[in-house]
């Protein structure tokens, strides 16, 4: 089955969090651990935008057919036969804002869904909202929620995700992307690890937040 890539780059927290203002043109510091692209294949694509993108489990046969309804949409919006994953010119004109942002988004998760597992080493991921109903946590929380919780890997207890999606005509800008993954630790990470820890004897290993970059396919990046 044709894999296609996506390329992953890690940064610092130190570089992303602190009091610097969100517009100031701050230099991300990228980790000195370097990443190898990500491979991402048709049904396992497929199959995490049914998994990331649902909050109950349902039956075998039912989830085989929500998948199959993912790999059509899926076809319709990606270029399939280039190395690096894109979407298909005329994405962004195709859809209004609102439709776009969403369709985005759920693509983002899709992706950080197979990350989450395939390289942070987490079997289980799961809507932090069915998180807390599950374990029979108080759902009502101050601030906002972090996508998901994280857990199965060893020595390890549970971490927690946030996912963000871009489909810009151009590529963020490093303040740009400073603002997302900022936000994205301060707005949904920390209000949710505090509400874990005041609700909860759970202990939170660790905070990610990804943001993933859409490009179309005639567009000369990666």
């Amino acid at each position: 089955m044709f894999t296609q890539k996506i390329k992953i780059q890690e940064y610092t927290s130190a570089s992303i969090l602190g009091s610097s203002t969100r517009q100031m043109p701050i230099r991300i510091i990228p980790s000195s651990i370097p990443q190898a692209d990500l491979d991402v294949n048709f049904l396992k694509f497929s199959t995490a935008m049914v998994k990331a993108n649902t909050t109950n489990i349902s039956n075998v046969s039912s989830q085989a057919y929500d998948i199959l309804l993912s790999a059509l949409s899926l076809f319709g919006l990606f270029k399939y036969g280039q190395s690096h994953i894109k979407l298909k010119d005329g994405f962004r004109k195709k859809y209004r804002d609102f439709s776009k942002s969403g369709r985005t988004g759920e693509l983002a998760q899709a992706i950080n869904y197979i990350f989450a597992q395939e390289r942070l080493g987490y079997k289980y991921i799961i809507d932090f909202d069915t998180f807390l109903s599950n374990n029979n946590i108080s759902t009502t929380v101050t601030g906002g929620t972090p996508d998901y919780v994280l857990f199965g890997k060893a020595r390890s207890n549970i971490s927690i995700l946030e996912s963000k999606g871009s489909s810009q005509t151009k590529e963020l800008t490093m303040p740009e992307l400073r603002a997302k993954l900022q936000g994205a630790m301060e707005n949904q990470c920390f209000s949710g690890v505090r509400h874990l820890k005041q609700n909860s004897s759970y202990n939170v290993t660790n905070s990610y937040a990804s943001v993933v970059e859409f490009a179309e396919s005639s567009e000369l990046r990666e």
